[in-house]
């Protein structure tokens, strides 16, 4: 089953995007207006890195890594990189949002992956 990757990403809440960080090792998010502050598991193994300024912002479903990577990107690019860097796994996008879809019992879509 394909999934439309813009459709999946604006489904998901604060509360989901929290449970990935945490699955992915990071710590439990800190909290904020409309955003979470992660720890920096985009380019650091969990526990190593510079405290919690990876910002996921909600209004734009995007993180804003603010050391040493300082990238914009989405959820699914966070778990690439965190699969990459944690276990040396190559995850493509289908495989990012089909993870996420099936973590979360998120419907399918007839449309391609975008």
């Amino acid at each position: 089953m394909e999934y439309k990757k813009d459709e999946v990403k604006n489904q998901l809440t604060l509360d989901q995007i929290s449970e990935v960080v945490i699955d992915l090792g990071g710590s439990a998010p800190i909290w904020g207006n409309g955003l979470l502050m992660c720890e920096t598991i985009c380019h650091n193994i969990p526990g190593e890195g510079h405290g919690h300024k990876l910002y996921y912002y909600d209004n734009t479903k995007l993180f804003r890594c603010y050391t040493e990577c300082n990238e914009i990107f989405d959820i699914f690019q966070l778990i690439e990189k965190a699969k990459k860097i944690q276990n040396n796994e190559d995850w493509s996008l289908p495989k990012c949002i089909s993870y996420v879809c099936n973590k979360f019992n998120i419907q399918g879509y007839t449309e391609a992956v975008s």
